[in-house]
């Protein structure tokens, strides 16, 4: 298992003091802006191929592929719903979902806007195959070298996930046609203690957790007009919460989840190309 050691990719600094382990990973907290982060962290190649299948190697080999909920498609009827109003959907004509998963939030997307061409990146193959079973236009390829531009791109829980987000929204913003917009799913968490952030971190395959002073400081570096910033409580489904507390109460989990008295952490931000 090869590791690499980082500094912070916020502010580039490398002190930082250690915050939590698990999984024989190290989450480390930065001692300059705050942000929390895997160092050591895999190496590149083991982080592609982890990718591409859902399993992410530490002292155990964790599997994040999940399958399709339906109950997410209507959560995220709601929050596009607050998010455009009723005003702006007949305005996007096409849109790009990178690390849309199963497709839940394409299938949102067909119902809340009068006409759209919506697409999705997953590197996932046993969720592109999901996807595609459900009608989808799903598939992946390398984003750098794409020519079309996009009237909006959307990330959902895909930040913590990214090597460097500099990066990743420097070569986003080039896909997005002049006042194009990017949507952004994330926790709201790197300012929380130990004991009141969510569990379990799931590393290596979360690599950071930021928060809404350390992202929006990316957006506006790399281009972009900060537009809206909403919070939400964390949707994780009655029946999936039930069970994951019935395991819990077994000794079966080490973690316990909840839907209830949980800071509203699940952040969605609407930034817009501004150059």
């Amino acid at each position: 298992m090869s590791t690499e050691q980082v500094n912070c990719y916020n502010c580039k600094s490398s002190s930082a003091s250690q915050y939590a382990e698990e999984n024989g990973y190290t989450l480390v907290k930065c001692n300059e802006c705050g942000l929390l982060y895997v160092n050591p962290r895999p190496g590149k190649e083991q982080m592609s191929q982890a990718t591409m299948t859902g399993l992410h190697q530490g002292e155990k080999i964790i599997n994040v592929t999940e399958v399709f909920k339906p109950e997410k498609v209507n959560h995220y009827l709601d929050i596009l719903s607050d998010l455009f109003g009723k005003d702006e959907n007949d305005k996007i004509k096409n849109w790009m979902d990178i690390g849309c998963g199963n497709g839940e939030f394409l299938l949102a997307l067909s119902k809340f806007f009068t006409q759209i061409d919506a697409k999705g990146i997953e590197p996932n193959v046993h969720k592109q195959q999901v996807a595609k079973g459900k009608g989808l236009n799903v598939g992946f390829y390398d984003l750098d070298t794409a020519n079309e531009k996009y009237d909006t791109i959307s990330i959902l829980n895909v930040y913590s996930h990214l090597p460097d987000p500099l990066e990743a929204f420097a070569n986003w913003h080039k896909l997005l046609k002049p006042g194009g917009e990017i949507i952004i799913e994330t926790g709201d968490t790197a300012h929380l203690s130990y004991e009141e952030h969510h569990k379990p971190f799931y590393l290596p395959d979360h690599l950071s957790f930021a928060n809404e002073e350390i992202v929006t400081s990316i957006l506006h570096r790399t281009g972009f007009e900060v537009l809206t910033v909403k919070k939400y409580r964390y949707h994780w489904g009655l029946l999936s919460t039930i069970k994951d507390n019935l395991l819990y109460l077994a000794g079966k989990k080490k973690y316990r989840f909840s839907t209830f008295n949980k800071k509203p952490t699940d952040m969605w931000i609407r930034a817009r190309r501004s150059a």
